[in-house]
């Protein structure tokens, strides 16, 4: 009897991991993207590639790498380069909602730069986490909202963001979001989904 319990909870238990990558298919985790932040300071806009693969139906691979010109003077620019590789985690609340976390190490460098010539100022590296939610308010639309957590060389930031996704097809989408951490600013975003 004890047997066809535990095996009982065991089925169980494979049923739900099903049903969850199942309702998981609702949101497409295969993407690369190309993102523009302006931050509400001197900075000039930050340019971002992204992408994220799944490797199981509940893990995918994430990357991306950041430029951002902190400063120009008579042609030569300070700038803060980011890069960050990791895993991401997503399952499904229901049909139209995803909750995500993830965890990844960051490497950072300040450069000075004139034209194809640069020479290193420093650079560090890290660990991020974060947790989020995805939400289909119409076959059309997404929000999402996410908490991040960065600490780079004892320098640590929590950002706080929340946007929004217009799908024109179900490869291309177009996204809009701000965010408030050490850095506030907007965003807007082109993804093109694949597989």
């Amino acid at each position: 009897m004890k047997m066809k319990k535990m095996s009982m909870l065991a089925l169980a238990g494979l049923l739900s991991l099903s049903v969850n990558a199942v309702n998981a298919a609702n949101f497409n985790y295969n993407y690369v993207e190309l993102k523009v932040a302006d931050a509400i300071d001197d900075a000039d806009p930050t340019i971002t590639a992204a992408g994220s693969y799944d490797i199981t139906p509940n893990i995918n691979l994430i990357g991306d790498y950041s430029n951002t010109t902190l400063d120009s003077i008579n042609g030569v620019d300070l700038d803060f380069n980011k890069y960050s590789i990791g895993l991401g985690y997503h399952t499904s609340v229901n049909d139209n909602t995803d909750i995500t976390a993830n965890i990844k190490y960051i490497g950072t460098e300040i450069e000075l730069t004139q034209g194809f010539n640069y020479q290193s100022l420093g650079d560090g590296s890290g660990f991020g986490v974060g947790m989020g939610v995805r939400h289909k308010v119409s076959d059309k639309f997404e929000a999402n909202a996410a908490v991040d957590y960065m600490n780079v060389e004892d320098a640590t930031d929590t950002a706080v963001s929340a946007g929004g996704r217009y799908y024109f097809s179900d490869s291309i989408s177009a996204g809009v979001g701000y965010t408030s951490g050490d850095f506030d600013g907007v965003d807007g975003s082109l993804r093109f989904n694949f597989l």
